[in-house]
């Protein structure tokens, strides 16, 4: 009798284990970037939802059929392939648990981000209760006023002296560095001789700058590809703390450790690959 009883005891927790599981809460990260081509990944983990965001008054850069099948160099698809290191990444980790990705386009037709585009998606990502931004995007233009920041974190790429991003011209979000919910993901170059920050700019983005990862040799490099395997990490690592709003695990996240930058020698967080 005492033996069927701790069976039947044990059915009922692993019952109510399985119940647990399946309820589990949805973690909710928004996606800004270029255009997207959700449909080309069939590997995705069943646990991960893809959910494009249209505003088509705004017309927005939503690539073709046709779009998607040609060259991963096309600018218009730079949202695809954050997209596909992200899941990549999350693949590797084991990843499986409720993740829904709401995809924005920020850019319009012409190539062009707005404003418009950057306040409409932001304020929608609010409305749909999202815990975590990620953008290897920006808005360079000079504006008088630019969107009001979310109040979940904006995991961002550093950016890099390329274009119109110079000396005298901070991109955003990244130029609100100071705030408390955004941090910078860079890369740095690594060899048997050197392990030297590549390509930022201006000093006080190196200087606040939270992550770096190893410069990625594929045509898919810089810190696009920092903030896209950062941000697989962070979401492995917190997701159920970001359920709660607790941001703290995301600062404790990679190893502490020391790059060059220029003539100086900085404290940074290093994520491994």
């Amino acid at each position: 009798m005492g033996g069927f009883i701790k069976l039947l005891l044990l059915l009922v927790l692993f019952k109510t284990s399985f119940l647990y599981a399946n309820n589990e809460a949805t973690l909710k990260v928004a996606l800004f970037d270029s255009g997207f081509c959700p449909t080309k990944y069939h590997e995705t983990p069943k646990s991960i939802s893809l959910n494009p965001v249209n505003f088509e008054a705004l017309s927005p850069n939503t690539p073709t059929h046709d779009d998607c099948k040609k060259s991963k160099e096309l600018k218009s698809l730079h949202g695809h392939l954050v997209l596909k290191a992200l899941l990549k990444d999350l693949k590797n980790h084991h990843y499986n648990s409720p993740l829904k990705i709401y995809l924005y386009s920020i850019y319009d037709k012409n190539g062009i981000s707005s404003y418009a585009l950057w306040n409409s998606a932001l304020k929608d990502s609010i409305k749909k209760g999202v815990h975590l931004g990620v953008s290897a995007s920006s808005l360079v233009a000079k504006l008088e006023s630019y969107p009001q920041l979310p109040p979940y974190p904006l995991l961002l790429a550093a950016g890099t002296k390329e274009g119109e991003i110079t000396k005298n011209q901070i991109p955003w979000p990244q130029k609100m560095h100071q705030n408390k919910n955004i941090y910078l993901f860079g890369h740095y170059s690594k060899s048997l001789y050197d392990k030297k920050i590549d390509g930022f700019l201006p000093p006080s983005l190196i200087t606040r700058a939270d992550f770096y990862t190893a410069k990625n040799l594929s045509t898919f490099s810089g810190s696009s590809h920092a903030v896209s395997i950062g941000s697989a990490r962070i979401i492995h690592l917190c997701h159920h703390k970001l359920l709660r709003f607790h941001h703290s695990c995301i600062s404790a996240a990679g190893r502490v450790g020391k790059l060059e930058s220029g003539e100086k020698v900085i404290g940074v967080r290093i994520l491994e690959h």
